[in-house]
């Protein structure tokens, strides 16, 4: 399994983002400061990852931290404001 971190810190999606996140060839990716505007209207969807994001929301109307696979994930509870957590694949 591959995994990437970004703290993204609330940018605007750009193809070159969109580019990013299917260049590194990741099974998930754990992002922070992630803006509202990455998510479909649904916020269970980024690009072809599904995805988790943390229930609150930071400044600047952004996500503190958000979990997105290629696999389909079961969303669990944040442990903290500040965190997203999911099983992947059986992997918390």
């Amino acid at each position: 399994m591959r995994i990437g971190t970004w703290n993204v810190e609330n940018r605007l999606m750009t193809d070159e983002h969109r580019a990013l996140l299917r260049r590194e060839d990741v099974d998930i990716w754990l992002l922070t400061e992630l803006n509202r505007k990455w998510a479909d209207d649904a916020g269970k969807k980024i690009l072809h990852f599904n995805c988790h994001l943390s229930s609150k929301v930071m400044g600047r109307n952004q996500h503190w931290a958000a979990v997105l696979s290629v696999s389909p994930l079961d969303r669990l509870d944040d442990p903290h404001a500040a965190s997203a957590a999911a099983v992947v694949n059986g992997v918390t």
